[in-house]
């Protein structure tokens, strides 16, 4: 059964931040849950690749096409990250607050912050690298623009994070992001555009387009080691365990 508890809870949270932006004077208003169109979950069209680049993804995506996945780090309960976790086909819950927007991915539960408040993004050694990065966000006309940087090219672990699979994240890549709501308010459409000197060619432009769905609330979702049901064999190739539920 769908549960709203961890949406209540991070709406309690950000209530007691301090007055900065205002809400009042935004043109338009994203809050609610939204969930993804249907369509391929890749960012199409495929990325124009620096040569070295390139390479990775051949080898990644040849790979694939013969069932041989190279290591997901999701499949290792890693989180995907942004832009990637943008990708994934579960609702997002928006959440309009004092200092911008948090949203709530139901995958991993999964938090996203995008400060309206006028800061700049923090750099150099004031930047501590995160799955998601470090979002600030200000509005051109009824489009909300929301520049990402400091995203964490792998886990504490080792683990490779990537874009899609074949295209890695490095700490180069910065992610802008434009939201626009649809005729009536009922669909939200985002174009992502995506940087990054030593993996792209020229900047990887793509859009994503989600639904207005005000009967769903946000499901906890959890992935860890013992439930998750993907493993790796030998070849490089995945299989399923057999979870036993216990007696």
């Amino acid at each position: 059964m769908r549960t709203g508890l961890i949406a209540l809870t991070v709406a309690a949270c950000v209530a007691s931040f301090a007055a900065n932006a205002d809400p009042k004077k935004d043109p338009v208003d994203f809050t609610g849950v939204w969930w993804p169109a249907r369509g391929t979950a890749d960012f199409k069209p495929d990325p124009v690749l620096t040569p070295e680049a390139q390479k990775t993804w051949d080898q990644v995506r040849s790979s694939m096409a013969k069932g041989v996945v190279p290591e997901d780090s999701t499949a290792a309960c890693v989180p995907p990250g942004t832009p990637r976790l943008m990708t994934r086909v579960y609702p997002i819950q928006w959440i309009r607050y004092d200092k911008g927007y948090v949203l709530i991915h139901e995958y991993e539960n999964m938090l996203r912050w995008f400060y309206m408040d006028g800061r700049k993004a923090p750099t150099g050694d004031d930047l501590l690298p995160t799955f998601n990065g470090y979002s600030v966000a200000h509005w051109e006309d009824d489009a909300l623009v929301v520049e990402t940087t400091g995203l964490k090219p792998q886990s504490d672990s080792g683990l490779q994070v990537w874009i899609q699979m074949g295209v890695k994240v490095t700490p180069q890549l910065k992610l802008v992001e434009r939201y626009r709501l649809g005729p009536e308010g009922k669909t939200m459409e985002v174009q992502l555009t995506m940087t990054d000197p030593d993996i792209l060619a020229k900047p990887w432009v793509a859009k994503k387009v989600f639904e207005l769905r005000p009967n769903v609330e946000i499901m906890e979702f959890t992935c860890l080691p013992d439930e998750n049901v993907v493993t790796y064999k030998a070849d490089g190739s995945t299989t399923f365990k057999d979870l036993q539920q216990p007696k």
